[in-house]
């Protein structure tokens, strides 16, 4: 999981964290404002204008709704804002306060409390509807509720006391909206300095704050590391010739964004954490951090740039072009740490359009670009790429392969793990037809819930794949930890007169040959181990499907949505969970001499008539 590099650092700050060895309190006293540059890469430097009215509506609503006192939690629900102080570290459905205290004593999955609900509103994920509502209708209101919000906040949360700084990757989100919120919201004239002083003490102590323990961000290798480093860049930058460390945050960052880059992207594009929406969230964070770069004359390595060019081109190969849609695969926490549009949380085509600008590098013609992103980045698009075509996409070194065959798009994992993996979903096939989602990833729901929901959905049973002997191919470790790393090869990829066939497995263990033709996909999983003595997948259907069959199979048996149990759900986004419909298919061994084996044919109930 660690690395020899990682387990050092981890080492390192546990033993400090044992002993307390952390900064305690800010150590560059404020006394003054940063003044705002005359140029900022956070201002919003294009116009609206060219933006349709159904858009400005929506921006307009969702910055009177902020304004008002609610805040949009995981991309799908709107809550209020905490009250009173202890409200800040109180968990809204359940009630739990996480306690005051130094930040390293803050326990982080106390039972059936879920500190993300906590870490929500303190990510300040809301300052960019209030920033962009300011630009369309110039109230200076949305300024007075984004100031006073940070003061209460502020007031709640002193640096470095309780849940708010207990995290190095919440605190540099949180200093990445900040600036945007200061650039694009002005103050009250009569209280303008007191609250750019606070806005100054908050990223000084922010910086200070991931700077003394990022040691335990880049043991992780993952998106902390990559959260906190660029937050030491967009800190120190702005910071520069203020604060005294502010030239070492930018060059300390820079140099481990490359590394944390280089070890967690392949050089296909995979991500280190096997899930496209945690992909989305060290991507925002790479490229706002090397637009911050380049406007002050430095970059990333080449070779970061090339990896994070093949993460973009990952997610073009699989996106649905006219919802933004990308499979729900692996780990979704409802994280988008940059919504520098107001599209809905599963759209992935304002990240996109946020690559092109930054890198250049074109978009297929049929991809549209998001323009609240082309407005705020202010760089023009450049000429469209040819579009997409039929075809096969194949990640040589991570075993990702991505069919695009008619109306059908099919998504199949197969590889050797180079990281630790947080769902057993090895074979797990994805579906699109005619542009709708049919066979899909159930998604995450929540990390720490009551039974049967702490994390029940990372598990294979739940996912289209199969299973051996009623037996998961790993046992659970403590947190988010397997204690195998199963792995799977890609055998095989042809063209036939009727489609393309993949094959791909377990060695040694189960094979599974995927047939996509261009009005169904035909699947058949093959037992290759003699001992095994049954064989199960249950294909997850989504919700939004008829009732009419779209797996046809052998001895299949429905199964529904229940509260007590995990299967038969989808959950598009962290805490939400939708019922859906799950096709079980079976076979026991019967005769030692037959193959152990399961076939389903895969159709759309909409064929022949096209989108919606």
């Amino acid at each position: 999981t660690y690395g020899a590099r990682g387990l050092r650092r981890r080492a390192l700050h546990e033993t400090r964290r044992t002993v307390g060895g952390f900064q305690r309190r800010p150590q560059w006293p404020v006394g003054h404002s940063a003044a705002l540059p005359a140029e900022s890469i956070y201002r919003i430097r294009g116009s609206f204008d060219l933006l349709s009215r159904e858009i400005k509506t929506r921006i307009h609503d969702r910055g009177e709704r902020v304004k008002g006192g609610w805040y949009e939690a995981f991309g799908h629900e709107w809550r209020r804002f905490p009250s009173t102080v202890i409200g800040w570290s109180t968990v809204p459905s359940g009630g739990f306060t996480f306690p005051a205290g130094p930040w390293w004593t803050v326990p982080h999955l106390p039972p059936q409390a879920d500190i993300k609900e906590v870490w929500e509103p303190a990510r300040f994920g809301w300052v960019y509807d209030l920033v962009r509502a300011h630009h369309l209708d110039n109230n200076p209101q949305y300024g007075a509720a984004f100031y006073r919000r940070l003061r209460e906040w502020f007031e709640a949360s002193p640096p470095y006391d309780g849940v708010h700084w207990s995290c190095g990757q919440e605190t540099a989100i949180r200093a990445i909206a900040i600036l945007h919120g200061e650039t694009g919201l002005s103050p009250d004239p009569a209280n303008a300095e007191r609250d750019r002083r606070l806005v100054t003490q908050v990223l000084a102590s922010s910086g200070e704050r991931i700077e003394s323990a990022i040691g335990y961000g880049l043991s992780q290798r993952n998106n902390h590391g990559i959260s906190e480093s660029a937050g030491l860049v967009h800190i120190g930058l702005r910071l520069a010739g203020v604060h005294p460390r502010a030239t070492k945050w930018v060059a300390q960052g820079r140099r481990l964004l490359d590394e944390q880059i280089q070890d967690q992207f392949l050089e296909d594009g995979w991500y280190s954490q096997h899930s496209f929406f945690y992909m989305r969230v060290a991507l925002q964070q790479a490229l706002l951090a090397q637009r911050a770069l380049l406007a002050t004359g430095q970059s990333l390595a080449a070779a970061s740039i090339g990896r994070l060019g093949a993460a973009l081109d990952l997610i073009v190969t699989v996106i649905d072009s006219e919802t933004g849609q990308v499979p729900n695969y692996g780990a979704n926490d409802g994280s988008r740490v940059l919504p520098l549009s107001s599209a809905a949380y599963r759209d992935f085509r304002p990240l996109l359009t946020l690559g092109s600008l930054v890198l250049r590098r074109p978009m297929p013609a049929e991809i549209p670009l998001d323009g609240e992103v082309v407005a705020w980045i202010g760089e023009e698009p450049l000429t469209p790429g040819p579009a997409r075509g039929e075809g096969v996409y194949r990640g040589e070194s991570s075993g990702w392969i991505v069919v695009r065959h008619h109306a059908i798009v099919a998504f199949l994992r197969a590889g050797i793990l180079r990281h630790r993996p947080s769902h057993l979903d090895l074979l797990h096939l994805n579906l699109s037809i005619d542009g709708r989602e049919v066979i899909i990833d159930p998604g995450t729901y929540a990390y720490n819930a009551p039974a049967p929901w702490k994390n029940a959905l990372a598990t294979a049973k739940v996912h289209n794949a199969p299973v051996l002997d009623d037996t998961e191919p790993a046992s659970k470790g403590p947190r988010f930890f397997w204690k195998a790393w199963p792995s799977a090869r890609v055998v095989s990829v042809a063209r036939q007169p009727s489609g393309v066939r993949v094959v791909a497995e377990v060695p040694d263990r189960v094979r599974r040959e995927v047939e996509v033709r261009s009005d169904e996909v035909l699947v058949t999983d093959t037992v290759l181990d003699s001992q095994v003595r049954s064989i199960q997948v249950t294909w997850l259907v989504h919700p939004e499907m008829p009732s009419g069959d779209v797996v046809h199979a052998e001895r299949a048996t429905e199964v529904v949505a229940r509260a007590d149990a995990s299967d038969a759900w989808f959950s598009p986004s962290y805490l939400q969970r939708v019922p859906a419909r799950g096709v079980r298919v079976r076979a026991e061994r019967t005769n030692g001499a037959d193959p152990l084996q399961l076939r389903a044919s895969i159709v759309s109930p909409f064929r022949g008539v096209g989108r919606l």
